[in-house]
């Protein structure tokens, strides 16, 4: 007796924007535009989709040249495990298929002239970019077609041209602390905390005299953080990647900076609140030599010359650029 075909319901695309994964590959995709088989447009039209990976209720905020789709702190976590490399996908707009793609590395080599998506985990939040060519860095009607921005703009998601994909958020919090190791170790930290809702901040400055138990502070005090202050200081630690940064010590002596008797230890934790109410947080120590010393030297050194001018009676030491 003959075995049943299998067939398979297909997948409900949302009203909308979204992306889907394709189910079946075409044999032998030209990577080109040059493409006389018309094997990239028949993947459009034709290509079973296998899930819907992407959303309008995942996206939070969109910006341009290139495009980008910055996440909600949820969608973000999920499509970090989600993502899949050199697999086609496709773009639809409230049931129209728009175009096909391909993801992959965003630091491939390969000249690769079909759109492509690249999902990036910038730390403060996750993002996908569609391109219309691998490292292309403006929008072309390929990948950004004027029905598709204007949904984004009818929905209040599309940011001012020229504006970064960054995520809103309801509190941050950075902090800093150094470890003098000479006999009793003391310690010197700062902490700056910002109510985004309020768009009110503090700066908590505390000093461990040598010989004090280590959970314990012999001065503190707290005092109003201006939001143009806590935005210099967030900016130099996102420059300097503290999310991603991994404390590593030198392998080589060849490499080793110049030695010293007491070496300090450092200590530095980064962390927001999104407005879904996810937390993303780093949160490192160290001792020095590192070859994270000079990373996050420019962050340390900042937090320094703020805490020693806000500061009224707790003294700020030890960090980088103290005269």
């Amino acid at each position: 007796m003959p075995r049943a075909s299998r067939t398979h319901e297909p997948t409900p695309v949302p009203p909308g924007f979204a992306v889907g994964w394709v189910g079946r590959d075409l044999d032998r995709l030209p990577a080109s535009y040059d493409d006389p088989s018309g094997a990239w447009p028949r993947l459009l039209a034709e290509a079973e989709l296998q899930g819907i990976f992407l959303t309008d209720a995942d996206v939070e905020a969109v910006s341009t040249d290139p495009l980008t789709l910055l996440l909600t702190g949820a969608a973000g976590l999920r499509i970090l495990g989600a993502a899949r490399e050199d697999a086609q996908f496709v773009v639809v707009l409230d049931g129209a298929r728009l175009y096909a793609g391909t993801s992959i590395f965003v630091g491939t080599a390969r000249a690769l002239r079909h759109p492509r998506l690249h999902v990036l985990d910038l730390g403060s939040a996750v993002t996908v970019r569609l391109v219309p060519s691998i490292a292309a860095r403006t929008d072309t009607h390929v990948n950004a077609p004027p029905a598709l921005l204007e949904h984004f703009r009818r929905t209040g998601k599309l940011l001012p041209p020229g504006s970064p994909p960054s995520p809103r958020t309801r509190r941050r919090r950075l902090l800093a602390a150094v470890t003098n190791t000479k006999p009793g170790d003391p310690t010197s930290q700062l902490e700056a905390c910002f109510d985004d809702e309020t768009g009110k901040g503090t700066l908590t400055s505390s000093f461990r005299r040598p010989g004090t138990h280590r959970e314990q502070w012999d001065a503190t005090e707290t005092v109003d953080l201006p939001a143009a202050e806590l935005e210099a200081l967030w900016a130099v630690a996102t420059k300097v990647g503290l999310y991603a940064t991994i404390p590593v010590p030198y392998p080589h002596p060849n490499f080793e900076p110049p030695r010293v008797i007491h070496p300090p230890r450092f200590r530095f934790v980064i962390e927001v609140e999104r407005l879904d109410g996810t937390i993303l947080a780093n949160d490192r120590a160290w001792s020095s030599p590192s070859r994270t010393d000079r990373t996050v030297e420019p962050f340390f050194s900042a937090v320094g010359t703020l805490g020693r001018r806000l500061a009224r009676d707790v003294p700020v030491r030890y960090f980088p650029g103290e005269s």
